[in-house]
C-alpha cells in the first residue's frame, strides 16, 4: 500500500480556506450590488468599450464587458449612427458621438437575442418593490412586412442567475417597447419603399425624441436579502427583417414600501421673484424624479384665494440628481400672490410643493422736472416701448413719443405755453398727469 503524504497543518488550513473561498465567494459570479434601499442603479452605456470601426466587433463577456450585464450573444457589434444600417443580425452597440446604447437586430443567424442585468440584494432587508425605467429607441425601419416588432422585458428571482435565457421568467408588459414605425412608413419618411427583401429601408437616429420612448414600471415583488433579480430584454427573431432596437438610460431602484407610496418627486425648494418690469419667475427644485409626467404651476391672490393652474411644464425624465425648473409670467396688478407646484406622475397620482409668496407693490410715478417747453423727467425709468402722449385740455393729441429704450426722460417737439395732461402707457400700467408748459 502506497503511503500518502499529508501537508502540514498550516498548509492544509490555507488550502482549505482557498477552496471554500472559491466555492462560496460572491465575487466569482459577481453582479450589481443593491446596498441601499431607495438608491438607484443607473447605466447609460457610454462607457462600453465598443469597437471603433463601423461593423467592428468585440467579445462580449458576461459581467465583464459591462459589469453585471449578460447576453446570449458572445460578440458585440458596432453600428455608427451616421452609417448605413447593416442587415446583419447581431447584439449591437450603436455609437452616436459620445453617446452609446446597446440593443439588437435579430436574424436567422442569431435567433432571439436576450440580454440583461443581474442584481443582488445586499441591503440587509427584503426588497418589496423595484422601480425600473429605461428608454427604448428605434434606429431603423426594416422590411418587416406586417409584423409588429417588440422588445420585451421580463425578470427572474433566485440565486446564481447567470443566463439571460435559462429558467422561468415573468413578463413586465408595461416595459415592452413596441416599434414606433413600420415598413409602410419608410417611403413617406425619406426611405426606400419597403417590399420583398428590401432589408433595412431607412436609418433612424434613436436619440431624436420622435424615435424613442421612456418606459417605466413598478414591480410589487419580494427579493429576500442575499437573493438576486435578473432583468432581461428579449428581441424575438420575427419573420422577414427586424428593426434596430436599442435601450439606454436604465434606472433601477429598490424599495421596501409598496408601489403606491413610491415618491415620484422629492421636492427641495420653490421661490418666486419679479423684475423691474413686473415679470415674475417661479423656480422650483427637485432632488429626484421617478415616473414623473408634468408639473402644473398654481396661483392664488387676494382676489382669487383658491389655487388655480396657470401653466404646465413637462418633466425632463427620471433623475437622481437635483434639477431646477422655472415658469415666467407677467403680473400687471399690484398685490400679494401665492404660488405652489403640483406634479403628476404617469399613473395620474400627484403631490404638491410648498407655497411661495410674492408681493407686487404699487409704485407711484410722477413728474420730477420739466425743462423748457419740450423735455420731461419722471421719477422712475419707463420701460422700452412706453408710449407717452401729450393732450391739451380739449382732448386733442398734441404730441406722442414711443421710447426705443428704457429711460426716465421724454423729449417732445418744441411747444409753446400749454396746459394739458400727459398719458404714460406701459405694458403693465397706465398713468396720467396734469401739466403746464410755459
Amino acid at each position: 500500500m502506497k503511503e500518502i503524504q499529508l501537508p502540514d497543518p498550516t498548509t492544509f488550513f490555507v488550502l482549505l480556506s482557498s477552496f471554500l473561498f472559491l466555492i462560496f465567494s460572491p465575487s466569482i459570479n459577481a453582479q450589481v450590488s443593491m446596498t441601499t434601499l431607495g438608491t438607484s442603479y443607473t447605466q447609460n452605456f457610454d462607457g462600453v468599450a465598443a469597437a471603433a470601426a463601423n461593423g467592428g466587433t468585440i467579445t462580449f463577456t458576461g459581467n465583464t464587458t459591462i459589469p453585471g450585464w449578460y447576453s446570449n450573444i458572445g460578440t458585440l457589434r458596432t453600428q455608427l449612427a451616421g452609417s448605413a444600417r447593416s442587415n446583419t443580425g447581431a447584439f449591437y452597440a450603436i455609437v452616436d458621438g459620445t453617446d452609446k446604447s446597446i440593443g439588437s437586430r435579430p436574424s436567422g443567424g442569431t435567433n432571439d437575442i436576450a440580454f440583461g442585468v443581474r442584481m443582488v440584494n445586499n441591503t440587509g432587508a427584503a426588497i418589496t418593490t423595484v422601480q425600473i425605467t429605461y428608454t427604448g429607441e428605434q434606429w431603423s425601419i426594416a422590411e418587416n412586412q406586417n409584423n409588429v416588432n417588440t422588445l420585451d422585458v421580463a425578470y427572474q428571482i433566485g440565486n446564481n442567475l447567470t443566463s439571460s435565457t435559462a429558467g422561468s421568467w415573468t413578463a413586465i408588459p408595461a416595459l415592452t417597447f413596441t416599434q414606433l414605425y413600420g415598413s409602410a412608413q419608410s417611403a413617406s419618411m425619406g426611405g426606400t419603399t419597403c417590399g420583398g427583401s428590401s432589408n433595412q429601408c431607412l436609418a433612424l437616429n434613436g436619440n431624436q425624441s420622435a424615435n424613442r420612448q421612456r418606459l417605466t414600471a413598478c414591480l410589487p415583488i419580494t427579493i429576500p436579502a442575499g437573493q438576486e433579480i435578473f432583468i432581461r430584454w428579449v428581441d424575438d427573431d420575427n419573420s422577414a427583417n427586424d428593426h434596430y432596437f436599442q435601450i439606454d438610460d436604465v434606472t433601477i431602484t429598490p424599495f421596501n414600501v409598496t408601489c403606491s407610496v413610491v415618491l415620484p418627486v422629492t421636492w427641495t425648494d420653490i421661490t418666486a421673484s419679479v423684475d423691474e418690469n413686473r415679470n415674475a419667475t417661479i423656480e422650483w427644485g427637485v432632488g429626484s424624479e421617478l415616473r414623473n409626467d408634468y408639473f402644473e404651476v398654481l396661483m392664488a391672490n387676494e382676489e382669487s384665494p383658491y389655487f388655480i393652474p396657470i401653466g404646465t411644464v413637462q418633466s425632463l425624465g427620471d433623475t437622481d440628481q437635483k434639477r431646477v425648473y422655472s415658469f415666467d409670467l407677467p403680473l400687471k396688478q399690484s398685490g400679494m400672490y401665492y404660488f405652489r407646484i403640483r406634479q403628476t406622475d404617469i399613473d395620474g397620482r400627484y403631490s404638491y410643493s410648498a407655497i411661495s409668496s410674492l408681493q407686487i407693490k404699487e409704485e407711484t410715478l410722477f413728474v420730477t422736472q420739466m425743462i423748457g417747453a419740450s423735455k420731461i423727467t419722471f421719477s422712475q425709468q419707463l420701460e422700452e416701448g412706453t408710449i407717452v402722449s401729450l393732450y391739451d385740455l380739449t382732448g386733442r393729441l398734441v404730441d406722442s413719443q414711443q421710447l426705443s429704450e428704457r429711460s426716465s426722460k421724454v423729449q417732445f417737439s418744441t411747444l409753446s405755453s400749454l396746459t394739458g395732461y400727459i398719458v404714460v402707457e406701459q405694458s403693465n400700467r397706465t398713468d396720467s398727469f396734469l401739466v403746464r408748459f410755459e
